[in-house]
């Protein structure tokens, strides 16, 4: 399901009757074009019509009149494992990039993170990611941390490795190596805490590693 993202740069009113966005085909302007948002009548394909503000269009939160939200949960209920862990690990990830009303939406969603088309399907998320190999494993986004959720960017992950991976964790380099500040912390016994300290009264990344 493509879904075009025409951004409204300055503010400025964007025709676009005749665009699609995911199930929806925009008809015409069912708002003036002075009041903000702008609203469009839209056309879903399957054959119920509804009013969508430009900003849900355009950011993909809208992608069809309702019918997709009912197909989607009738189709992710009957493989089975509605009540498993890996059941529950996928119905996170999808609510967290989708569902504006749950509180990690901000995080993920709110930024931009999205879950690839084929993963929509739980079957094949469960068919490419499997099982976590432990209770103690969580699903991380890697190697990008900022990256969507799609095959060849999540793995199964300890805390320690989601702990290295997060966007905030600052990228060291001493010696010729590079890595993560939570490692060069456990490597020299230095505390995380204690390294930015130093490094903010201007200490060189050698000094602030130096027991």
């Amino acid at each position: 399901m493509e879904i075009e993202l025409n951004k409204n740069r300055g503010g400025r009113f964007i025709d676009i009757t005749g665009k699609r966005f995911g199930r929806l085909v925009v008809r015409e302007v069912a708002t003036p074009k002075s009041v903000k948002p702008v609203k469009w009548l839209c056309d879903c394909d399957c054959g119920n019509s509804s009013v969508v503000a430009s900003q849900e269009l355009r950011e993909g939160h809208t992608i069809s009149c309702g019918c997709w939200v009912h197909e989607f949960v009738r189709a992710n209920h009957i493989h089975g494992k509605s009540r498993t862990r890996i059941y529950w690990v996928w119905n996170a990830m999808v609510n967290r990039c989708n569902n504006r009303k749950v509180k990690q939406y901000s995080d993920y969603g709110g930024r931009g993170i999205r879950v690839c088309q084929r993963w929509l399907q739980f079957a094949n998320f469960y068919a490419d990611m499997g099982d976590p190999p432990t209770k103690k494993h969580t699903l991380d986004r890697y190697p990008n941390n900022n990256g969507n959720y799609e095959p060849g960017n999540c793995r199964w992950a300890t805390k320690n490795q989601q702990a290295a991976n997060k966007r905030n964790n600052r990228m060291l380099t001493h010696n010729g190596r590079t890595q993560h500040l939570a490692a060069w912390s456990r490597e020299t016994g230095i505390g995380s805490m204690t390294i930015i300290r130093r490094l903010r009264r201007g200490l060189s990344v050698a000094q602030a590693l130096a027991n």
